[in-house]
């Protein structure tokens, strides 16, 4: 047997696969500590070779190392479980692009994913509730009908999911309209549970790469000297790796450099971004070569760090360790 199981405040959603025949279980009251949906899964399954897949809002290193000892445990971000959902039974899905907008008594959330080239791109946005919250029909069907107009109008999408318990009851009016127009509109809890389930138990063999927002999608680097050519761009980081996973460092050879420009690309949508560091090495260093270590890494799906550090120039002169370092979000 193979879980899908779709976590959403207390309310669990589970989706199961037999090797044949594809469910839809019913949901059910759920834990809120990590610990302790751990424990309520392995209690759920009926045999530890029944394979689990739980869907998280954003991968973490903490997650990927806490299930490496667990057997046939997988965590799967919601927005690859949307995506594997997708593909599996939306089969002419991709000459628009899809959505779906997620709705709990404390949380409101849009997804949308197409195809870019060669690329499935994801995006997924957390959309605040009102601090008063939405006390009646009126005020929810007004609020929906807001939010389909901002994220649906003046794009191609051609089908939408409606997902969470809020969306129950008959308060759609104007929001209805709104959604419906040119668009298919289907409503369920399971898609998250069902598209992780799918992952594990029917795996597609992709044509193109599904980039969520838990990889890192830019390119990072320096134009230096290099290979006796000039301007020559040498990469730091290259796209595709998970956030926690994204990492890299270069040893370029510097002097009389007051600062340093490092530079961005995003691998999809080309959009450029550049890094000015402050170096000061005129007046530290005046006349003096000496071997700078550029790093960089992730410090979430939006965060990086990068950081220069003077190595010295091997027996001749030691080096200072630290010169820079700045926190930086991407767009």
């Amino acid at each position: 047997m193979i879980y899908g199981f779709d976590f959403t405040d207390n309310i669990c959603y589970i989706s199961s696969y037999d090797g044949d025949e594809t469910k839809e279980l019913p949901a059910c009251p759920c834990p809120i500590e990590i610990e302790e949906r751990m424990a309520f899964i392995n209690d759920y399954r009926k045999d530890t070779q029944d394979a689990a897949v739980i869907t998280v809002e954003t991968l973490t290193k903490e997650l990927v190392d806490a299930v490496e000892k667990e057997k046939n445990l997988t965590f799967l971000s919601k927005e690859e479980a949307f995506v594997e959902y997708v593909l599996q039974n939306e089969k002419g899905v991709w000459q628009r692009n899809t959505a779906v907008f997620e709705f709990h008594k404390g949380s409101f959330c849009f997804y949308a994913a197409g195809r870019r080239g060669k690329t499935i791109m994801t995006e997924k946005e957390d959309i605040m509730l009102p601090e008063k919250g939405l006390n009646s029909a009126r005020e929810k069907d007004k609020f929906f009908t807001k939010w389909v107009a901002e994220k649906l109008n003046h794009r191609q999408i051609s089908t939408v999911y409606l997902i969470g318990e809020e969306f129950e009851g008959e308060w759609m009016e104007l929001s209805l309209a709104s959604v419906c127009h040119g668009r298919r509109v289907f409503m369920g809890n399971h898609l998250f549970s069902t598209g992780a389930m799918l992952w594990k138990a029917k795996p597609l063999e992709k044509k193109d790469k599904v980039m969520t927002g838990d990889y890192h999608p830019y390119y990072w680097g320096i134009r230096a000297f290099h290979q006796g050519k000039k301007d020559v761009f040498v990469p730091i980081i290259q796209p595709g790796s998970l956030w926690f996973h994204t990492e890299g460092r270069i040893d370029v050879l510097m002097d009389e450099c007051e600062e340093l420009e490092i530079e961005g690309m995003h691998s999809i949508s080309r959009q450029e971004m550049k890094l000015t560091m402050p170096l000061g090495l005129r007046q530290e260093h005046p006349t003096r070569t000496s071997k700078y270590r550029i790093t960089m890494r992730c410090t979430g799906t939006k965060g990086m760090v990068a950081a220069v550090y003077d190595i010295g120039f091997g027996a001749s002169r030691k080096g200072t360790g630290l010169i820079y370092q700045e926190e930086f979000k991407l767009p």
